[in-house]
């Protein structure tokens, strides 16, 4: 008979993660929502150890540091390596690590004082989008995900062979709407590299079919994390934050929510779904 209880549907015993850019913000949600609810082991990779360590803290015997970058094969490969010795499988891992381009520009649009911009502002707003910024995002965004990906096919296949869970094994990358919306946010090549890692988890999917492991995408919208520098900024929580034309719901998404919606995905009520982008945006993409 089956069990509709909440814990034997939304439960991640035994579990086996691997979560990148896991030292803070969303990737830290991440790690803990995991630990707290079973998960046997959570390694958490990253450049800084430090924030590592400090995710890690209040779960020394769950979750484990590893620096690692992900714009590195060599060094994605160290980390799987040393997880392959340590437990020679795992069963979920998340692609997490991402940047945005500092500074942030205002599109052409919002500098007119609400005239239509001119041929000049328009040509001007892209041709000063530096190649650096398009390297930057685009190596972190679509590069470290791929390369990611890539170096953990054998532990996730192990996962699989292992057998300790009942869903099958699993890559998931956090994405962002700004991959699924026209407009430019903050300039261009952060959206454009969020678009690029939506279809790359499309590819993946079909990669990955014939080892029966699964992925899926989380595309969120605004939420408290350290994307953009500096600790998160839980003001944003708060409901009127955000204009109703931007956010339906005029607030930012919460830790809680991010935490339900990983133990959805990662758990056996998430089991049958494959290929999917989870929006989790408080209605932006729809709305707009």
């Amino acid at each position: 008979m089956a069990s509709f209880g909440i814990n034997a549907l939304f439960n991640v015993d035994s579990l086996v993660a691997v979560i990148t850019g896991g030292g803070s913000g969303i990737g830290r949600v991440i790690a803990r929502a995991l630990a707290t609810n079973g998960a046997k082991k959570v390694y958490i990779l990253g450049r800084r150890s430090e924030q590592l360590d400090e995710t890690a803290k209040p779960y020394p015997d769950i979750i484990t540091p590893l620096v690692a970058d992900v714009t590195s094969k060599s060094s994605l490969s160290q980390a799987a390596d040393h997880i392959r010795s340590e437990t020679g499988y795992i069963n979920l891992l998340v692609a997490n690590a991402g940047i945005v381009s500092l500074p942030m520009r205002p599109r052409p649009q919002d500098t007119t004082g609400g005239e239509d911009p001119t041929a000049d502002d328009i040509q001007k707003f892209l041709l000063d989008t530096v190649e650096d910024e398009f390297l930057g995002t685009y190596l972190v965004n679509a590069m470290g995900v791929f390369y990611t990906i890539a170096a953990c096919v054998t532990l996730l296949d192990a996962g699989n062979r292992r057998g300790n869970l009942t869903q099958k094994s699993q890559v998931i990358s956090v994405a962002s709407v700004a991959g699924q919306n026209r407009r430019a946010t903050g300039g261009c090549s952060y959206g454009m590299s969020k678009a690029a890692e939506l279809h790359l988890m499309r590819q993946m999917m079909t990669f990955l079919v014939p080892l029966g492991i699964r992925a899926n995408t989380i595309s969120p919208a605004y939420f408290p994390s350290s994307l953009a520098g500096g600790p998160p900024d839980y003001s944003i929580t708060a409901e009127g934050t955000f204009p109703r034309e931007l956010i339906p719901l005029r607030r930012s998404g919460t830790d809680e929510e991010m935490a339900g919606t990983i133990l959805y995905l990662a758990s056996k009520a998430g089991g049958y779904v494959n290929g999917h982008v989870l929006v989790v945006d408080g209605g932006h993409v729809g709305y707009r």
